[in-house]
Formats: C-alpha cells, structure tokens, sequence
C-alpha cells in the first residue's frame, strides 16, 4: 500500500540563513493543538538547548483531523500554532496530518 505523506513547513529566515542547519537540530514532538502555558515551557527549554549546541530549534507538529463531531476540534490553525511557536523562538515548524 502506497501512503503520502504531507508536511507543511514554516520558517523564520534566520533558520534558513544558519549553516548550522545541516549540522542538526533540537527538536519537540507533539500536537501543539493550543499553544498553552506547558507548551511555552518546553519551548523556552527547546530554544535554550538550541541556542546552547548552535543548532535550530525545531517543532514538528500533528495537524489533528478537525472534527467537533467526535470530540476533536483543534483550538488553533496549524498556521496559527505556527506563527506562535516561531514568535517563541522556534525556527523551523513542520506540521505533518495526523487523522487517525
């Protein structure tokens, strides 16, 4: 069976202009459905381990299949999850679907 795989990406220009970039990253995981107190938390951890190794700080994000009808509805677009993550200092997100 043959599955594709979409992923948005979002990036400041400063990520994209880090020659470090293809030396790593430090990266959360996680749905990001509503950027919360917890999730700024562990954001302010991600860009300081980042900033300390010289590396992009990423997040990479499940886009939740949006539907009230069975308890799932996302508090924010994945673009604007996006835009507040990199107002924290994440430099890269990648927003993959996530319907199942």
């Amino acid at each position: 069976m043959n599955k594709e795989i979409l992923l948005s990406f979002h990036t400041n220009i400063a990520a994209t202009a880090n020659p470090n970039t293809q030396n790593g990253c430090v990266v959360a995981v996680g749905g990001f459905d509503g950027v919360h107190i917890g999730h700024l938390s562990l954001i302010k951890a991600l860009t300081d381990q980042a900033k300390r190794l010289s590396l992009p700080a990423v997040v990479f994000m499940f886009d939740y299949f949006d539907n009230p009808k069975n308890g799932n509805q996302m508090l924010l677009s994945p673009n604007l999850g996006a835009s507040i993550l990199m107002d924290n200092g994440v430099d890269i997100v990648l927003t993959a679907p996530f319907s199942k």
